[in-house]
């Protein structure tokens, strides 16, 4: 089953999506979808609920002040074990966010 984000939360049974350059172009049924791709994924059996309970995330960040209402907020985030799996080699991202109080 492929459950959508969009407005409707659709919940779709041997379905599937077609990206291209990492971008999603089409999601629906899989007879509806291109015969062929670089790189095909079965994923029939396979639960995949995204974030998990169990899944660690270390964030630290500082919010800096620039002047008068702005602020600036760096953010360093760690994920020693993406997706409670050991497949995955451990990520971080680093960010930053302009606050601008009113």
């Amino acid at each position: 089953m492929l459950v959508t984000m969009d407005d409707g939360r659709r919940e779709l049974s041997n379905a599937g999506l077609f990206a291209r350059a990492g971008i999603i172009e089409q999601v629906g049924p899989t007879d509806q979808l291109p015969s062929s791709a670089d790189r095909v994924l079965d994923l029939n059996q396979k639960a995949n609920p995204g974030f998990r309970d169990n899944e660690i995330l270390l964030q630290a960040y500082y919010q800096l002040h620039v002047f008068g209402d702005i602020y600036v907020q760096p953010t360093v985030t760690y994920i020693p074990k993406p997706g409670a799996s050991g497949s995955f080699s451990p990520a971080t991202a680093i960010s930053a966010q302009v606050i601008i109080l009113s």
